[in-house]
């Protein structure tokens, strides 16, 4: 039985590589005869059976990964092997990680205990959060402008929201009377939730360009933009539900702000600005679009497509709506490996140079993944 630090070594032409934080993906595109193929989009919320989630520290030094056996695993970034380990006991669904001075790593899943945070050099459970009924975490992100996770559920129509800043405010338990009274319970800041309602449960959850926003697909594929800051969602465009799936990446161009976003299985790409808030077509890719990654400093996106025997991508500036082909490269790898699907399939690009960018650590001024959003305005 191999190890998993041997999965990490890159030997043919064809490997799995992480994409997007939207979802696991089933169906494959099919290319002409003899050529590579790349998986495309499945409904987020449902990983693949024996599916393994990976997120990388935010300083790029080391790897966690949660088994479908309900295992952590600590990895060494320079080769992968395994530093520490601990058993979950739950299946896990989302893995996020925390940097800076309140580092943790949050996985979460399907279970009464389903979410618990641990020491990201030991993997000891710092906490353990009790979930009712058997309920079922499926995404979890970390805000790193705001040092604290979200978190969405598939059978709950609610969102939470844990601080993990050592300086986090406490967080008062009470009615309104007792909030304007000043006599609400205050109980510890850090890592305790702040759950708030949302209308209907969550199959993702989507960064956004500044650290109070996040893009929510709710079980019908609906798209909502949630305000961490007034704790609700406050947008929900008018548009067909996304029913098989969506790739979307953030970008912010001086006072303009949204998401590309595209659908399972199509070519189109979509824009939603920040301010309007309507889905409008903004280019169409040579084939369906795979995978969609922010460009460092988010002005631009990068979108990976297929093509008839392999694969090409496109960087859309989402504010003009220009499209330039551009190579495959190690640097585009690199975006595309760290922001996006679960279980992509698709060729490094030539020359080793994709066994190189496995080892980078994530890129930064990126508004996905670990890397910090950039400021609000």
């Amino acid at each position: 039985m191999r190890s998993p630090a041997h999965a990490w070594r890159l030997s043919g032409a064809v490997f799995f590589f992480l994409l997007t934080a939207a979802g696991p993906w089933s169906h494959a595109a099919q290319p002409a005869s003899g050529a590579t193929t790349c998986a495309a989009p499945a409904p987020e919320g449902t990983p693949d059976a024996g599916a393994e989630l990976s997120a990388w520290a935010p300083d790029g030094r080391v790897r966690y990964t949660a088994t479908a056996q309900g295992e952590l695993l600590r990895h060494a970034a320079d080769d992968g092997r395994i530093t520490a380990r601990v058993m979950l006991g739950f299946e896990p669904r989302a893995l996020a990680v925390a940097g800076g001075p309140g580092a943790l790593v949050l996985v979460a899943g399907r279970g009464r205990d389903a979410i618990s945070v641990h020491d990201p050099e030991s993997l000891a459970t710092v906490r353990r959060y009790a979930l009712p009924d058997g309920r079922s975490v499926v995404a979890a992100l970390d805000l790193p402008g705001r040092a604290r996770f979200a978190l969405g559920f598939s059978d709950r129509d609610e969102l939470w929201e844990i601080a993990y800043g050592p300086d986090a405010p406490p967080v008062l338990l009470g009615l309104v009377h007792d909030y304007r009274s000043n006599e609400a319970v205050p109980l510890p800041g850090r890592l305790t939730p702040r759950p708030f309602r949302v209308p209907g449960a969550t199959r993702a959850l989507l960064p956004g360009a500044v650290p109070r926003e996040l893009l929510r697909i709710d079980a019908s594929g609906r798209v909502g933009v949630v305000d961490l800051e007034v704790r609700r969602e406050i947008e929900r465009p008018a548009h067909p539900p996304f029913e098989d799936g969506v790739l979307a990446a953030a970008w912010r161009q001086r006072d303009a702000r949204g998401w590309l976003i595209a659908a399972r299985g199509s070519r189109r790409v979509d824009r939603l600005r920040a301010g309007d808030w309507r889905l409008e077509p903004v280019a169409t890719l040579p084939g369906e679009v795979l995978a969609l990654a922010a460009s460092p400093g988010a002005g631009e996106v990068h979108a990976l497509h297929a093509g008839a025997t392999s694969v090409g991508v496109v960087r859309i500036d989402p504010v003009s709506a220009e499209t330039v082909a551009i190579p495959y490269d190690a640097d585009t790898h690199a975006l595309l490996r760290q922001q996006g699907t679960r279980a992509v399939r698709c060729p490094p690009p030539p020359d080793g140079a994709g066994e190189r960018a496995l080892s980078r650590p994530p890129v930064p001024g990126t508004p996905a993944g670990n890397a910090a959003p950039q400021p609000t305005r």
